[in-house]
C-alpha cells in the first residue's frame, strides 16, 4: 500500500493529492491521510517528538497536527548541540502553551539541564526525568502536573527539589530513583495533594549520615522507601497511609547520641 506520492508542483500537485485521497487510476489510495484527527494524533503520539514535527512536510492535511500532539518525547542525543536541544524543547513549548501536552518524556543524558520553559507548561499533566540536572528556576508553576518520576536526577541544591514539588499543587504520585550522588542532603517532600510516594536508592552503598527523608503529606495513602543510605527519616501525618513498604537499615553506630525525643517525629 502507498501512502504518500511525491509532490507535484502547482495543478499537477492538486490532482495528485486528489488522487491521494480519492484514489488514483491504480486504485491506491492513501489511508493514512484519510483518517480522523483523532486516530492521526493517536500514530503520531507514538513517534519521537523529532518525527512528529517532520510529519508536517508530508502534506497540507498534516502541517499542523504536530502542535496538537499532547506527548513529548525528547532524547538529547537525537541533537547535535545542547543549544539545539534547549531551542526545540523552547518553541516546541511555546508552540503547545495552550494545549492539552500531557506527557513530557526523558531525556536521557548526563549532565543536561531541563530548559526553563519545562517549569511553567501550564497543560503538562505526566513528567519522567532520567538522568538530568534539576535547575533552580525563579519560577515553577505546574498547575496540572499530576505525576513526577525522576530516575537518577541531579539537583543544583535541595531546595530545587523541594521547591520543583511545591509548584506542583495538585501533584498526585511521586515515584523518585536516586543515584548514589545527586546533590540532595535533605530531601522535602511537602505537598498537600499527594496520594502515592516511593523512594528507591541503591542499596549497594553504606549509610550516609547526612542524607534525611521528610515528608509532609497529610493525604499520602501509599508509601513505598527502599533506601539504606538514609540516616534519618521523618513522616508526619500519616494518618491516611493505607499501604506502606519499608526496605531500610536503622544504624546507631554513628558518633552522635541516641535522642529519644527523635522518636517523637517518626510516627511510622
Amino acid at each position: 500500500m502507498k501512502l504518500f506520492d511525491s509532490m507535484e508542483d502547482g495543478d499537477g500537485e492538486k490532482r495528485a493529492r486528489a488522487r491521494r485521497l480519492d484514489g488514483d487510476e491504480t486504485g491506491e489510495v492513501d489511508r493514512l491521510s484519510n483518517l480522523p484527527d483523532c486516530l492521526l494524533f493517536q500514530v503520531l503520539s507514538n513517534l519521537p517528538t523529532n518525527d512528529v514535527v517532520k510529519s508536517s512536510v508530508l502534506s497540507t492535511r498534516w502541517r499542523y497536527l504536530w502542535k496538537e500532539i499532547h506527548r513529548l518525547d525528547l532524547a538529547y542525543e537525537n541533537f547535535a548541540e545542547y543549544n539545539t536541544f534547549l531551542s526545540f524543547v523552547d518553541r516546541f513549548l511555546g508552540f503547545n502553551s495552550e494545549s492539552a501536552l500531557a506527557k513530557h518524556d526523558s531525556w536521557r543524558n548526563d549532565n543536561v539541564e531541563i530548559p526553563p520553559s519545562v517549569y511553567t507548561c501550564e497543560s503538562l499533566v505526566r513528567l519522567e526525568l532520567d538522568n538530568v540536572t534539576l535547575a533552580d528556576p525563579k519560577l515553577i508553576s505546574l498547575p496540572c502536573l499530576k505525576f513526577i518520576e525522576l530516575v537518577c536526577v541531579d539537583s543544583a541544591n535541595d531546595s530545587a527539589f523541594e521547591r520543583l514539588i511545591s509548584g506542583c499543587p495538585v501533584l498526585e504520585r511521586l515515584v523518585i530513583r536516586r543515584s548514589f550522588c545527586d546533590g540532595v542532603e535533605v530531601l522535602r517532600v511537602r505537598s498537600q495533594s499527594l496520594l502515592s510516594f516511593t523512594h528507591v536508592a541503591d542499596s549497594s552503598h553504606d549509610l550516609v549520615e547526612d542524607l534525611v527523608v521528610e515528608i509532609d503529606a497529610p493525604r499520602l495513602e501509599y508509601l513505598r522507601l527502599s533506601d539504606h543510605r538514609i540516616a534519618s527519616f521523618v513522616l508526619d501525618n500519616p494518618d491516611s497511609l493505607v499501604e506502606v513498604d519499608i526496605d531500610t537499615v536503622f544504624n546507631l553506630s554513628f558518633e552522635r547520641k541516641f535522642d529519644a525525643n527523635d522518636l517523637l517525629k517518626r510516627k511510622i
